[in-house]
């Protein structure tokens, strides 16, 4: 069975996604009301066995970066692509001044793992998860420290595991229509031309950019919107 099977046809994939994206850990009495002002859905749905999905968008209503937050203890975790990394946590460590706000950015520190497809459930069963799909299919996130990592991928392996390559994943992402940041993406981009409703709240009042975004909601439609294509035979296009 090849990686990309083992995803779809049944099996469980191991995929490392440490590098392809990055952790910021977000802390401090006041985490809540900055992050509430700052990204586009209410960090209070924020739980600690599940992501959040978040957009930070700039003042224009335009994407920073698509995030996932989940609770930690100590504050909130933040999910984001290694291609927006950079500008949201510029765009989070602008505020740490302004009150007990502290951001520090996790990714050397926190590994991410995921296992996709049918027997994914089985594969991580005892482990600590986040029930999260990067696939299309079912799927489960770990989120590990960096010296743990060797030990559960070699438990994952044996466990039924089979690791996918980066090529496979590009591939299992495009077909379940999941947008990249810088491919699919970018700050050109107004939130709701890429980005779905439930990373959005439209009840939790101001935050950066919303009333862009409402002004865009209640007018019924965007002027493009990323959507995926199936075709039923191969077309040539040349």
């Amino acid at each position: 069975m090849t990686d990309y099977e083992s995803v779809r046809e049944g099996g469980a994939g191991l995929i490392d996604l440490s590098a392809s994206r990055s952790r910021i850990r977000v802390t401090g009495s006041e985490a809540v009301q900055f992050l509430n002002g700052l990204i586009t859905n209410d960090i209070k749905l924020a739980t600690e066995t599940t992501w959040l999905p978040a957009v930070f968008p700039t003042v224009q209503g335009r994407i920073i970066g698509a995030v996932r937050i989940t609770r930690r203890d100590e504050g909130f975790l933040i999910d984001t692509e290694s291609a927006s990394h950079d500008a949201v946590l510029k765009t989070i460590s602008r505020f740490t001044l302004a009150g007990d706000f502290k951001v520090t950015d996790v990714s050397n520190e926190i590994a991410l793992l995921t296992v996709q497809g049918k027997r994914a459930a089985e594969v991580v069963h005892g482990l600590n998860t986040i029930r999260a799909t990067h696939t299309g299919e079912d799927g489960y996130d770990l989120l590990i420290n960096t010296d743990e990592v060797a030990a559960i991928t070699e438990k994952l392996i044996a466990a039924g595991a089979e690791p996918v390559s980066p090529e496979t994943l590009e591939t299992l992402r495009i077909e379940a229509g999941i947008p990249r940041h810088g491919q699919d993406m970018d700050e050109t981009n107004v939130v709701l031309e890429a980005i779905p409703d439930d990373a959005i709240s439209y009840t939790k009042g101001c935050y950066l950019g919303q009333e862009i975004i409402i002004r865009i909601k209640h007018r019924g439609h965007v002027a493009r919107k990323l959507t995926g294509l199936t075709l039923e035979k191969s077309v040539d296009v040349g």
